[in-house]
């Protein structure tokens, strides 16, 4: 089935070397590093920074058992974290890796055991900053549409899409 399962070193060099310099390239590439963006103290890139990690996108087209998914959202994370402690934003960090998984964590497997794998994996990521003043431990969220049971080398198989009627 091809199945190969990736390295955290090379998830860690795919994550911080694709994630880091497209937040400063949306930036306008007026930083060389993360570390000199949160050196300046310009707040007001810090919360363009949030902005832009906000709406971050970012997929596996084979994500697996989520090795990659996992690591890019660490990265993510790390940074959101880092930005909102400068920003003395409140927050805490169930709430802002809940939004991370929701909103810009997106994957595609062939394999439906890999794609709830994933899941599973997403899920304890996220308790592990749960806060234990809470009652009990919430669900994760239906994330269906992020991580989408597929072969992402030929597209759509059994799923009717919705046609739009073309006028002329």
């Amino acid at each position: 089935k091809g199945v190969y399962y990736t390295p955290e070193s090379i998830t860690d060099y795919i994550c911080n070397n694709t994630v880091t310099p497209y937040l400063l390239d949306k930036l306008g590439n007026k930083y060389k590093s993360f570390e000199e963006l949160i050196d300046t103290g310009n707040k007001s890139d810090w919360k363009k920074a949030v902005g832009i990690l906000n709406d971050i996108k970012i997929l596996d087209p084979a994500c697996g058992s989520g090795a990659f998914l996992i690591k890019a959202a660490e990265v993510v994370f790390g940074m959101k974290r880092r930005l909102s402690y400068l920003l003395k934003e409140k927050g805490n960090y169930y709430d802002l890796k809940l939004d991370i998984i929701t909103e810009n964590i997106y994957g595609v497997d062939i394999l439906a055991g890999a794609i709830e794998i994933s899941k599973l994996r997403l899920w304890l990521w996220l308790i592990s900053d749960f806060n234990e003043s809470e009652n009990e431990i919430k669900a994760l969220p239906n994330i269906e549409y992020n991580l989408k049971l597929g072969n992402s080398l030929i597209g759509w198989l059994d799923e009717k899409l919705l046609q739009m009627p073309i006028k002329t």
